[in-house]
């Protein structure tokens, strides 16, 4: 199956993950993210438009995985911290 070559690929990950980064900027370019005066209206709370996109960002992220999730392509796990001491 291509998803198990996926995983035991790392060449393959790291490439799957630049061309990620690479669309997710291209995205907030396009979105005006990168802009000065966007960046400076989010500082003074006057421009939400970073809060706007990085939540739909999520959203998207959210839904995704949970279709991942239904069509059995993913498992989702907690990891376990065993250095901490309770």
């Amino acid at each position: 199956m291509v998803l198990e070559q996926i995983r035991t690929n790392t060449r393959v990950q790291i490439i799957l993950g630049l061309l990620t980064g690479i669309a997710f900027g291209f995205l907030l370019q396009k979105g005006g993210v990168t802009d000065y005066g966007v960046i400076i209206g989010q500082l003074l709370l006057t421009d939400f438009t970073v809060i706007k996109i990085m939540l739909s960002a999520v959203l998207v992220g959210m839904i995704g995985i949970y279709a991942m999730k239904s069509a059995g392509l993913v498992r989702l796990h907690c990891r376990v911290d065993r250095s901490v001491r309770l």
